[in-house]
C-alpha cells in the first residue's frame, strides 16, 4: 500500500505540474514527483527484502499481565480511580476572589 500510495502521489504532482504557468512551480513539482518515485522504489526494495511472516496465531494473542490484572466493572469497561458520580470540579465550594479595596 506505501508504494501504490507513493506512486499516486508522484502522478499526482505530474498532473499538477502539466497545469501550471509558471515555470519554477513545474519544476519544483517535477521534482517532487521524482522524490515520490524514488521513494516508491525504496518502498518496494524495502518489502522484497523482508521474509515473509508466518502465519498469525488462530487463538490470538495472549494478554499481556497488565491487562490481566487491570480491574473491571461488570460491562468489561475499565475500572477508574475515581468514583462514580464525581468529577474534578466536584467537592468543596469555590470562593471567588474580588479584586480592589475591601469595603
Amino acid at each position: 500500500m506505501r508504494a501504490r500510495f507513493l506512486r499516486s502521489e508522484a502522478a499526482r504532482f505530474r498532473v499538477m505540474a502539466e497545469e501550471t504557468d509558471r515555470e519554477q512551480t513545474r519544476i519544483r513539482l517535477l521534482a517532487m514527483a521524482d522524490d515520490f518515485d524514488a521513494r516508491a522504489r525504496a518502498a518496494d526494495d524495502a518489502t522484497a527484502a523482508m521474509p515473509p511472516e508466518p502465519p498469525a496465531d488462530p487463538e490470538g494473542p495472549e494478554p499481556s499481565s497488565a491487562e490481566a490484572t487491570e480491574p473491571t466493572e461488570e460491562d468489561g469497561k475499565p475500572k477508574s480511580g475515581r468514583p462514580r458520580g464525581t468529577t474534578s470540579r466536584e467537592g468543596g465550594a469555590s470562593k471567588r476572589l474580588t479584586l480592589g479595596r475591601r469595603t
